[in-house]
């Protein structure tokens, strides 16, 4: 396997972040055109890194691949019902070798080490088998549908859940 590692974003990754937005009819991926500068103006604003999310690059033997990122989800009143949804995307090149797993599985340790999230979670769309079995792969469990949850290209979709908490081995 090759040397998979996260790190923080930089001034310099902005253009190539970019890429890693999904074009227009990419499968699973595209929602709608993205602003020309919002990895601009989120590295200027926080640096990618907030308390309520976050994004990191994801690189392969220090070449950057991909980003991974995160957002708090409330589940109830108080930030102990707070879970912290997680993504990623790959640039196509990447695909397909195990990155996606083993960057998911970095990515739900370092959130556990950071935060008090007890609870991480990921979605796939219901025909993305490639990204559901990156995320068992990386550790999570499949916890059921959420039915026509997500609205991408046009229509509806049915989304699988999986979560990894703070207490699975």
């Amino acid at each position: 396997m090759t040397d998979v590692t996260l790190r923080a974003v930089a001034a310099d990754d902005l253009p190539a972040l970019a890429g890693t937005d999904a074009a227009w009819g990419e499968q699973f991926e595209f929602f709608g055109f993205p602003a020309s500068n919002g990895y601009q103006r989120w590295y200027a604003e926080s640096g990618c890194l907030s308390e309520k999310s976050g994004l990191l690059v994801v690189e392969v033997d220090g070449s950057l691949v991909g980003r991974v990122t995160w957002h708090v989800v409330e589940y109830g009143p108080g930030s102990n019902s707070n879970a912290l949804r997680v993504g990623i995307a790959l640039l196509p090149d990447a695909r397909g070798r195990g990155i996606g797993a083993e960057a998911q599985r970095t990515l739900s340790e370092y959130l556990f080490s950071t935060t008090t999230a007890h609870r991480i979670e990921a979605g796939a769309d219901i025909e993305n088998l490639a990204e559901q079995r990156s995320l068992e792969k990386a550790g999570f469990t499949r916890d059921g549908l959420m039915r026509e949850a997500q609205f991408r290209d046009g229509k509806r979709h049915d989304i699988v859940v999986f979560s990894r908490l703070r207490t699975d081995p």
